[in-house]
């Protein structure tokens, strides 16, 4: 099976269209080897100048529908916007956010309607759509919310780290309110699932970071740990989770780099970033789960800084396209 896989371009003035296009020259060996077929949503005009900054040899072929696919050497686009000659790199626009919002929506309809195998999106900026004014928290919630699905988390996946996170994109005051026991034990679940069906890890061992010092250092630091986290844990190994913590996440990241357990369970978005991306920072992939299709995505954000500048390093994004690949693989061969 060669899977199709449909890569949102993010927002127009930032660093998506240049690490899509140098990651899909750099697997131009695996698109002719028929490894994967992508097919870009969003705007033809940006891509082509795109591709002319940095000097890439590759044609573009715009198509309206995945059923006009054809086996050629030409990157394959659904272009939905014409922003080429009012989108200038560099600078986000409510145009551009408004763009960047819809790229994603016709994509996840294309999944959801089972024209495609995978998506794959790149960073887009929330402030951005929020000009154009639609309420937006995230990739995550939005896809979430277009596919129905209740409970979903945002998994990293590198070499040596995989993090699941109980809570995303609120503010820090508002994280310990926000934990409840029953969300741990359902990211949990979900984390165990996900590294079972999409991984193949009998068991995969967990681990469940504390949200205080030294894990609340038995309620002198803090609550949490004793009121949510242990009765979180408890009730996951009830259920047949081998789930283990709360840890100080001080030390428990090492031990996890170490391969002490397969994945991390952070309880906000910074405690399992920050030690993810020191080891992952140009290789980290940004993994939903929980949805009814696969969605990867690299780990950066847009890079208003350097659009434009030829400087995108697309080693995030190549690893995202790779993951998207191996998982839409095995999801076949396991379905048939």
């Amino acid at each position: 099976m060669t899977p199709v896989l449909l890569i949102s371009m993010g927002d127009p003035a930032g660093i998506g269209p240049e690490v899509i296009l140098k990651a899909l020259y750099k697997l131009r060996g695996e698109i002719q080897n028929k490894a994967f077929l992508p097919v870009i949503v969003g705007d033809l005009g940006i891509l082509k100048l795109t591709a002319k900054t940095l000097k890439l040899p590759v044609e573009f072929e715009e198509i309206s529908f995945l059923e006009d696919l054809r086996e050629t050497e030409a990157l394959k686009v659904i272009n939905l916007s014409d922003l080429s000659q009012r989108i200038k790199p560099g600078y986000p626009s409510s145009e551009g956010g408004k763009a960047a919002f819809e790229y994603v929506v016709h994509a996840a309809t294309l999944i959801l309607q089972g024209k495609a195998h995978a998506l794959v999106t790149a960073p887009l900026s929330k402030a951005a759509v929020a000009l154009s004014g639609r309420p937006f928290v995230g990739h995550t919630e939005l896809l979430a919310e277009l596919s129905g699905t209740k409970d979903f988390a945002m998994m990293f996946v590198g070499k040596k780290l995989k993090v699941s996170l109980v809570t995303t994109h609120i503010p820090y005051k508002e994280v310990p309110r926000a934990l409840r026991v029953e969300e741990v034990f359902k990211k949990a679940l979900l984390t165990k699932r996900a590294l079972e069906d999409l991984f193949g890890i009998i068991n995969p061992k967990l681990a469940l970071c504390g949200l205080n010092p030294h894990a609340g250092e038995e309620g002198q630091m803090g609550k949490e740990e004793i009121k949510i986290l242990l009765p979180a844990v408890r009730k996951a190994v009830e259920e047949g989770i081998n789930l283990q913590g709360p840890f100080p996440s001080d030390s428990l990241f090492f031990w996890a780099y170490k391969g002490k357990w397969d994945a991390v369970i952070a309880l906000y978005h910074d405690q399992g970033l920050i030690p993810f991306k020191i080891h992952h920072f140009h290789k980290g992939v940004n993994l939903t789960i929980g949805l009814p299709f696969i969605r990867t995505s690299p780990d950066h954000g847009t890079a208003y800084d350097i659009a434009g500048k030829r400087k995108a390093d697309p080693r995030s994004m190549i690893e995202a396209i790779k993951l998207a690949t191996y998982l839409a693989k095995r999801k076949s061969s396991l379905s048939t």
